[in-house]
């Protein structure tokens, strides 16, 4: 009798809870980080794609965000401008470009941004990244050493995020605080001045904290890397969504990537080489100027 009582009130309990999930699905849609949805709503994102719509995302660190240059001269709105003048302005028009980036964060964070911007149907994915799973110390700690209650919180937190109703309700508290801070000053002028002094007095620190070449934890954090990777190359097939995949300018594993020093891995002819272009670049930019 206990047993079909429980039953009972299991069944009146969930009946009105998918109902409120089945009607919000009609009007809401799951959602991502607090970050991910504060930067569709600054880029006037809207769910339902429109008549022949073509919707590109950018994932990535600070490269892809754009920084100190943030929001007039960054990659997603210089590849806007040059569709613009590629294509006809009727198709160029149908080709919305929104930015992801966001500064300091991983290939751990985006790959999970991606998985949770698959339902909104992109017709092309660009990602930059993998700087930040070397250099960024809190990033390496935390994602080396999860624990199974941080992969059980992840994938609760994950779940809700499913739910269109509870995403409706956190996308309407980032639209909030979004206001507010609007109120009070600029968000992003504000973020990026922040991150700045952040970035000026934690950078000695990062250079001194880099890891040694072959050693035991930066194969740790390569393998994590192309865990991260690899799995959003599987949901993309899975959901027949094209990726790209910048190649970097350095090898992460070999030094910072803001500071300029030669990678341990070039031979003397490569220095050579290099040396030499360097100097006829230089006379040659000499000779422009004089001109």
């Amino acid at each position: 009798m206990k047993a079909k009582y429980f039953i009972f009130w299991l069944i009146a309990f969930l009946i009105p809870l998918v109902l409120i999930e089945g009607v919000s699905r009609l009007v809401s849609y799951p959602s991502s980080f607090d970050y991910i949805e504060r930067r569709l709503i600054e880029q006037d994102f809207e769910a339902r794609k429109g008549r022949n719509e073509f919707r590109v995302f950018m994932f990535g660190e600070s490269t892809i965000h754009g920084q100190y240059l943030f929001p007039n001269s960054t990659i997603a709105r210089w590849m806007e401008i040059y569709l613009g003048h590629l294509l006809p302005p009727e198709t160029a028009s149908k080709i919305k470009v929104y930015n992801l980036g966001r500064l300091g964060e991983d290939s751990f964070f985006i790959t999970q941004a991606f998985v949770d911007m698959i339902p909104l149907k992109p017709d092309l994915v660009v990602f930059y990244t993998s700087h930040n799973d070397f250099v960024q110390m809190e990033n390496r700690i935390r994602n080396l050493n999860r624990t199974w209650k941080d992969r059980a919180y992840d994938d609760f937190i994950n779940l809700t995020k499913k739910s269109a109703f509870i995403s409706g309700l956190r996308r309407a508290a980032v639209r909030r605080r979004l206001a507010q801070r609007r109120r009070e000053v600029q968000a992003e002028e504000d973020e990026d001045r922040w991150y700045d002094h952040l970035r000026r007095k934690d950078e000695p620190n990062l250079v001194q904290g880099l890891l040694p070449p072959g050693g035991r934890k930066i194969r740790a954090v390569q393998e994590m890397l192309e865990q991260n990777i690899t799995r959003v190359i599987r949901q993309a097939q899975a959901h027949h969504i094209p990726v790209i995949f910048f190649s970097p300018l350095s090898r992460y594993d070999a030094y910072a990537p803001f500071k300029s020093v030669h990678g341990p891995y070039l031979s003397p002819s490569q220095l050579a080489r290099w040396e030499d272009t360097r100097i006829q670049l230089a006379s040659a930019t000499v000779k422009s100027r004089k001109t």
